[in-house]
């Protein structure tokens, strides 16, 4: 083992640490600064070893969406037909806000900049590297828990923690056998996008819902 692969998998440490101790015991100030190492390894293998593939986009929106789905069937206690009914109508509201009138830009650019940052370090750098040693099944569960744990805000059982954890399991066996950056990137995008979305048309239609006066 040479000195630079000494290096790559001692990266796994900060990985390690960040998804262990985010945000209870590390910021995300300073969780950025321990894992930055591993972000610039990673941005090295990507342009080292890999193509940004876009045409896989169309690939990404579709399955992004269907993990959606998913979600919103895992984690909302009401049938899955009501819960589709209530969040297309929340993100249609959504899509209704003016250009103008709209003020979440800063969080839209915020989880698009998240989402490379997180496929960079759990699956490009952890998939790579941990491929190298370990066999498929070791590699995408490891991969797969450390990413769902470092967003787990309580460490405990829920519906949430379930639908985060499946999700992580899905993404990473796709970029595993893909290799493909820009598929995970544009699948994570769309399932995070239409998750704010709902969130944002939820908040316009019950700001609508004050404005109009009692009858």
């Amino acid at each position: 083992m040479n000195t630079l692969e000494i290096i790559q998998i001692s990266l796994i440490i900060p990985i390690m640490m960040v998804s262990v101790l985010y945000p209870k015991r590390l910021n995300t100030k300073i969780s950025i600064v321990i894992i930055s190492p591993v972000v610039l390894w990673a941005l090295y293998m990507l342009l080292e070893h890999k193509a940004v593939d876009l045409l896989f986009i169309p690939q990404g929106l579709v399955i992004g969406f269907l993990l959606f789905i998913v979600s919103i069937w895992i984690t909302e206690e009401s049938n899955l037909l009501a819960s589709m009914k209530e969040y297309l109508t929340n993100i249609r509201a959504c899509l209704r806000i003016s250009y103008q009138n709209f003020q979440e830009w800063d969080s839209i650019v915020y989880i698009s900049f998240m989402v490379i940052y997180e496929e960079l370090i759990w699956r490009v750098f952890l998939i790579e590297t941990l491929s190298h040693y370990l066999y498929t099944v070791p590699v995408i569960l490891i991969a797969s828990f450390l990413f769902s744990y470092s967003h787990a805000n309580q460490r405990n059982f829920s519906r949430q923690s379930a639908d985060l954890f499946l999700f992580s399991i899905i993404i990473t066996i796709i970029y595993y056998f893909s290799r493909s950056f820009s598929l995970v990137v544009f699948i994570h995008w769309i399932r995070n996008m239409l998750i704010i979305a709902n969130s944002i048309g939820s908040n316009e239609i019950e700001n609508l819902a004050k404005t109009i006066p009692n009858e």
